[in-house]
């Protein structure tokens, strides 16, 4: 072999060399990559859809994602921000195991104890309260870790996210009196009795706390004070979502409120009504509370016995002739759905 031939060979060979070098390096670069995906039974989106009553509750604002190793004990990544973006999760190892778990709009006091979680056992005790559920920060949260083995390349991962609360709203309000069909009432007032104030954040098989306290909470949008709605058996109310006009019927924003789940059945949640019957003349005839537990007229659900996270409750409520006397309304409780309601994580 000539001298000229064998110069053409070595260079030949440092280009082999070179390439398989900078695969070698590309490859261990790149490594496995988790990639997230964050879905809210019912539905988010990073900004607000103004085609809907609450766009509030549909927009991700801030989330926090943990990942922990294989038997959940040490944490091994954690990624957080605010408008979700593609979430892309590297330096794990081919076969690592890993459990995946994420939260989305967390009041500040409770991100600041899930950032200092080391372990899903830590995990476990962090509570969210209900004075922070509002419409603008409705906290989402998986209820079981997602667990997934690392394989070469790109693995995709569902993280399906249940609300921590129900919404329990009041769509429509009537009288129906046979007798004295020319008497109307006035509703004064309406507020949610027995509301849990604490839920765990992360259930890992535990939802409830149990010795969370219960406490009045006031419904938004509800009649103010000395201003109450009147309704009649020619005058419903009746709330409008679509922006459409009605015709003999009030429009009212909807009232609502928000509670986390409740299994007491010695202390349910109950919606608590104020209201007043007037006779034709415009005199008072009298004036009392009405309890209605939320939960207890679902249309086509028997075996709904207590109040759900992740639940829309919409009643419906009638005055009847004797409703006065005997302090009790006519109740129709429809569930509208925020998707699908489960409890356990699934991975696509």
């Amino acid at each position: 072999m000539n001298i000229k031939n064998l110069f053409l060979l070595l260079l030949l060979l440092v280009g082999f060399a070179a390439c398989s070098s900078d695969n070698d390096e590309i490859d261990e670069k790149e490594g496995p990559v988790l990639v997230l995906d964050l879905k809210a039974l019912g539905g988010v989106t990073t900004k607000a859809d103004n085609n809907t009553t609450f766009p509030g509750e549909k927009v991700i604002d801030t989330y926090s994602v943990l990942i922990f190793n294989t038997n959940g004990s040490a944490l091994r990544n954690k990624l957080s921000g605010g408008s979700l973006t593609r979430l892309e999760v590297t330096g794990l190892s081919e076969g690592e195991v890993v459990n995946i778990v994420a939260f989305v709009n967390m009041s500040a006091e409770t991100k600041k104890a899930v950032d200092a979680c080391g372990s899903l056992d830590d995990l476990s005790k962090v509570l969210e309260t209900i004075a922070n559920q509002t419409e603008s920060q409705l906290t989402m949260a998986t209820t079981s870790a997602v667990r997934r083995e690392v394989t070469t390349g790109t693995n995709n991962v569902q993280l399906n996210l249940v609300r921590l609360a129900s919404r329990v709203q009041v769509s429509s309000i009537s009288t129906n009196f046979k007798i004295a069909n020319d008497y109307s009432v006035t509703v004064n007032s309406l507020k949610l009795l027995q509301v849990k104030t604490s839920s765990y954040l992360y259930g890992s098989g535990a939802i409830e706390v149990d010795e969370s306290e219960q406490q009045e909470r006031a419904m938004f949008n509800a009649p103010k004070e000395g201003a109450g709605w009147n309704v009649s058996n020619t005058q419903k109310l009746t709330i409008i979502t679509d922006g459409s006009a009605l015709k003999n019927e009030m429009e009212v924003a909807m009232p609502y409120a928000y509670a986390f789940e409740n299994t007491n059945s010695d202390a349910p949640t109950q919606l608590l009504l104020n209201a007043t019957l007037w006779d034709n003349k415009g005199n008072e005839v009298a004036t009392r509370n009405f309890k209605v537990t939320v939960h207890e007229k679902v249309v086509g659900n028997e075996g709904h016995t207590y109040l759900k996270r992740n639940y829309i409750y919409d009643l419906g409520l009638s005055f009847e002739d004797t409703s006065f006397d005997m302090g009790a309304l006519v109740v129709k409780v429809a569930i509208v759905p925020w998707g699908s309601v489960k409890q356990e994580t699934e991975v696509d």
